[in-house]
């Protein structure tokens, strides 16, 4: 789904504002449990991840008093836990997403069950979510140039996700919904009244399998799919992984862009891994800049030992 910075005002009137846009990730591989709440934790590991995307670099808004930011921040912490002899996971995600003159921050808190069912593993999660978003007015241009819509306005709301998964050493499939209360917000000035609604409910599909060519190479593939049951977006990616320690591949999204996608893992148990990813716009290049940028950061923390003694190995004795 384009995200075009489209709006209606009318002076004076009450008016709806459709859908706030979901943010976009090219590499949503490696952040599977955002698309569905269900995977949070599906590595079993603690870890701390950061992704910071800059989307149409350099794109020129055709006034130049409009803000020309399109842009997403993203911070995922996730702490595995141990509950009604299942593992749990809980976690925190804050995200801030800049659309021009319109902003939002949302801090979201995901939590996650996992059940054992022999080799798979079957998985349900929530993650409700604390809103809010900002529209700037004086960064708009309107038709009357005269009016004066006063000074920016924000207003906060809740809503809730949820997702179910089925995973495996090589599988991973999820379905996600997002926006099942889909709240409103009110913006008012002096002016203007004007009301920005949650977009109907967001269907998700994510898949990935991992198919291990030898010892040190394995291709890996993945799609997300995302739906509200008028409009898709489709994605699929493929990439080359060379014994967890760096990666290549490309990837498309559906009648938008091509992505190159690098990556490279630090340290001898990997535990510190870097992305990157680069779109090329292929469709609608005279409404865009045909490039957009995004780096993923993820270290995972040291495991949290327990009241056991540590086994350590060595040569000929073990302890």
């Amino acid at each position: 789904m384009n995200r075009i910075l489209l709006g209606i005002l009318m002076i004076g009137i009450t008016t709806e504002i459709q859908a706030q846009q979901d943010p976009i990730f090219s590499q949503y591989m490696f952040i599977e449990s955002y698309w569905c709440p269900a995977l949070l934790g599906v590595d079993d590991k603690a870890s701390i991840s950061i992704f910071s995307r800059n989307q149409w670099t350099g794109y020129s808004a055709t006034e130049s008093s409009i803000s020309e930011t399109i842009s997403t921040q993203f911070f995922n912490f996730t702490l595995p836990v141990n509950l009604l002899d299942e593992q749990s996971v809980t976690g925190l995600n804050f995200i801030y997403d800049q659309l021009g003159p319109s902003s939002s921050v949302q801090v979201q808190l995901p939590f996650a069950q996992h059940f054992s069912l022999g080799q798979s593993r079957l998985s349900i999660g929530l993650r409700p979510s604390f809103n809010s978003y900002r529209q700037k007015f004086g960064e708009n241009n309107f038709v009357n140039s005269s009016e004066e819509f006063g000074a920016d306005v924000s207003d906060f709301g809740v809503d809730l996700d949820a997702g179910v998964s089925y995973s495996r050493e090589n599988i991973i499939l999820g379905l996600g919904v997002f926006h099942l209360l889909q709240p409103s917000y009110e913006f008012v000035t002096s002016s203007f009244a004007g009301e920005l609604r949650s977009s109907s409910h967001l269907y998700s599909l994510t898949a990935e399998y991992k198919y291990q060519i030898s010892y040190k190479w394995r291709l890996d593939l993945s799609t997300l799919l995302l739906s509200d049951l008028l409009v898709y977006s489709a994605n699929i990616a493929g990439t080359i992984n060379y014994r967890d320690k760096f990666w290549g591949g490309l990837s498309y999204r559906h009648q938008e862009a091509a992505v190159i996608l690098l990556g490279y893992s630090f340290f001898d148990d990997k535990s510190l891994k870097l992305g990157y990813s680069m779109d090329y716009v292929l469709f609608e290049q005279d409404a865009k800049s045909y490039t957009s940028h995004e780096l993923y950061i993820r270290y995972n923390l040291p495991t949290l030992s327990g009241g056991d003694r540590k086994v350590i190995r060595t040569p000929r004795f073990r302890y």
